[in-house]
């Protein structure tokens, strides 16, 4: 998880909130001195008491990171060059009877050229992701498992759109 946070920390206007998920109930917690050492949570009257923190650190047992969408989509503009890519679709010829190259030669992003009547891909400078979420256990039998949420921009190239910057 280090990596994952050090990936999205760069620069001050990039945040990635730290929050403390209870690893029996779920329950979410804001990281600060404030937080409870052990679950506070009720769930069907009875309650949790799960241990939140690691007694030495005071860090999470189970963190969980959130961040800005609307915060990364600005971060993505601030980039040089990333308008003009998110628009080189638009010169793409469809081969017709080929097999598909990528999203844009799809039914799907056909119908979204305009929605309920208005204009959407098919006007300038709005986007189109995808949400990708995968979950598993990373080693075999143990206990814990492991979870990542990507959102993807479609209008990018596809070269450019899983780039680790």
């Amino acid at each position: 998880m280090r990596t994952y946070v050090l990936g999205f920390s760069k620069g001050s206007s990039n945040r990635v909130h730290v929050l403390v998920t209870c690893p029996t109930c779920c329950r979410l917690y804001q990281h600060s001195s404030d937080t409870p050492s052990n679950c506070t949570n009720t769930p069907f009257g009875k309650a949790c008491a799960a241990p939140l923190l690691h007694p030495s650190s005071r860090s999470p047992i189970r963190p969980f990171f959130v961040t800005s969408v609307r915060q990364q989509i600005r971060l993505l503009y601030r980039r040089t060059g990333f308008q003009e890519k998110t628009e080189h679709w638009r010169s793409m010829q469809k081969l017709p009877g080929t097999a598909w190259r990528d999203v844009y030669d799809g039914e799907v992003w056909e119908q979204f050229q305009e929605v309920n009547g208005r204009p959407f891909l098919a006007e300038p400078n709005n986007l189109a992701f995808v949400l990708q979420i995968d979950w598993g256990q990373p080693f075999k039998n143990t206990t814990y498992s492991l979870g990542i949420a990507t959102l993807v921009c479609l209008n990018l190239p596809l070269q450019e759109r899983m780039k680790r910057e």
